[in-house]
């Protein structure tokens, strides 16, 4: 059976070279094919000429993806596609049949992602398989042979914790599960209020819970806790900062818009050092098992 293609898309940014980079370094290291795909949600069907322009734009960028490809991922299977669609309509469509979907985001612009949802935002939200984000600091030639997973008892936070346990395997390297918490009340001033009673108890058992589920189905997973006094915003991007992957999941199972990421993950696609994968889930099953082994 041939094997799921990466598809990856694609644009005239800087982070959208990085993401084609690193989706045909993993096409190569998966020996899956690699789809590149750009599509323009700017064309007026009315006027002839926008749509040929746009079109004839899309082919060059194209011809340059495939060659790069070429030169530098040369046993990689390249098919391409310039579609006349939404980007993001167009990405989780080929998501459905994808093993994974790689996309680029700019620099932070919350606001604008809050009002409008960008492309990489609403692909990783809706996707149906997991998706790759590449941000303006990523890392992407240096291999450290670390993953790093956020772990969170929810249905999109096992699915992310067993992604990246297969992850690290097939990529012989160690698995970090990362809890973040900050304290109520706290500030650059001082104590406000005090720590929530049995706070650090309640944290280390959802640590502890989630650490001995990997260990039961992944024996042989390094597999290291840290449970970190930060906010996960702030304490995944630094755990990041030495790692291959950071591999999260949306928070929401049901919610179809952006938001459906949660807080945590929607504010770190933008600041991690690291290729961010957001783990997504279109069932219960992985809620029933969480909940079995907790």
């Amino acid at each position: 059976m041939d094997a799921a293609p990466i598809v990856v898309g694609i644009d005239r940014s800087p982070e959208s070279d990085q993401a084609l980079d690193w989706a045909a370094a993993e096409a190569r290291r998966r020996l899956a094919p690699l789809m590149i795909v750009h599509a323009s949600d700017l064309v007026d069907p009315t006027a002839d000429g926008n749509v040929i322009e746009t079109d004839a734009q899309g082919r060059v960028l194209m011809d340059d993806a495939g060659v790069f490809v070429a030169e530098h991922y040369p046993d990689v299977a390249v098919t391409k596609r310039v579609g006349r669609a939404n980007a993001a309509d167009l990405l989780i469509d080929l998501a459905r049949t994808a093993q994974l979907v790689v996309v680029g985001t700019a620099a932070d612009s919350r606001l604008v992602d809050a009002l409008l949802g960008s492309v990489s935002r609403r692909v990783a939200a809706q996707a149906s398989c997991p998706v790759v984000v590449v941000g303006p600091s990523t890392r992407t030639a240096e291999v450290t042979r670390q993953i790093v997973a956020g772990v969170s008892p929810s249905v999109g936070g096992y699915a992310a914790l067993r992604f990246a346990a297969q992850e690290a395997i097939s990529r012989g390297a160690r698995l970090i599960a990362v809890r973040g918490y900050g304290v109520f009340g706290r500030s650059e001033h001082g104590v406000i209020f005090g720590p929530l009673p049995n706070l650090v108890h309640d944290e280390t058992r959802i640590l502890e819970d989630a650490v001995t589920m990997l260990r039961i189905e992944f024996p042989d997973l390094p597999v290291e806790p840290s449970l970190v006094d930060e906010p996960a915003t702030d304490a995944l991007p630094a755990a990041a900062r030495r790692a291959d992957l950071l591999v999260v999941g949306c928070h929401y199972r049901d919610d179809r818009w952006p938001s459906r990421l949660g807080a945590i993950t929607s504010s770190i696609l933008h600041r991690s050092p690291c290729p961010v994968v957001v783990v997504g889930v279109d069932d219960r099953s992985a809620q029933r098992r969480w909940v079995a082994t907790t």
